[in-house]
């Protein structure tokens, strides 16, 4: 393979920043207080300890430019074991999504997440059984931005944690679980956090890429001087 001499510096650069801009297409995990804007927590919904038989989630929240459907089931309020057993989320509801439990994954395309408005950052908790992996994508209407997937880690409700996306103009996201079997999963959501504006961070194997690209650059003008 033939090294890339000093005089082909700027074309050097110009391939670091395509690079730059691609690499955000790779999910990184954000933490719940690295971020400010809106949260939502559903503790304004009518929820009891059973599951699926309180106020189905949807357009609750359409004053703050959210809404949410769960093609072919739904997501309930509740305020059982799923919201007292966490540490992660605040009490006392969370929302159950019901994905058919497993058994008709098939037809489970878990939840949507749409904003009126583009958003920079948005992340939620999420709770389920143990031996289920949990993702969250975004999207720019029908674009997929990114895709973050986590198995989470153990606590009060088998496995829990927050999972976040920050990538510019997110107008939808997307959360399900899925089960060692392939099968979507039931699992339960809260404190859903968004903000818009916000400057998207490059990841730092990109701020590396993008400063040897300027040194090869810098190089490349002393050469010719």
């Amino acid at each position: 393979m033939k090294r890339l001499r000093w005089g082909h510096g700027l074309v050097g650069a110009a391939a670091v920043a395509c690079l730059l801009v691609a690499s955000t297409v790779s999910g990184m995990p954000i933490s719940y207080g690295s971020f400010g804007g809106t949260v939502i927590n559903f503790d304004g919904l009518a929820g009891l300890p059973a599951l699926g038989l309180r106020e189905t989630l949807g357009a609750q929240y359409a004053a703050l430019g959210v809404t949410f459907d769960v093609p072919n089931f739904g997501a309930y309020a509740t305020n059982g074991v799923l919201a007292t057993s966490s540490l992660l989320n605040s009490d006392p509801n969370v929302v159950w999504v019901d994905q058919g439990g497993g058994s008709e994954g098939a037809l489970a395309l878990g939840m949507n997440i749409n904003f009126s408005s583009p958003q920079s950052r948005v992340g939620l908790y999420m709770e389920g059984s143990a031996g289920s992996t949990f993702t969250l994508q975004v999207f720019a209407g029908a674009t997929l931005l990114e895709t973050l997937t986590s198995g989470l880690a153990p606590g009060g409700i088998a496995l829990e944690g927050f999972l976040a996306l920050e990538n510019a103009n997110i107008t939808r996201a997307v959360a399900y679980s899925t089960n060692g079997a392939g099968q979507n999963w039931n699992f339960s959501i809260d404190d859903l956090k968004f903000e818009s504006g916000a400057p998207v961070v490059p990841e730092p194997a990109s701020l590396l890429l993008f400063g040897t690209g300027l040194v090869g650059l810098r190089a490349w003008r002393k050469r010719r001087q």
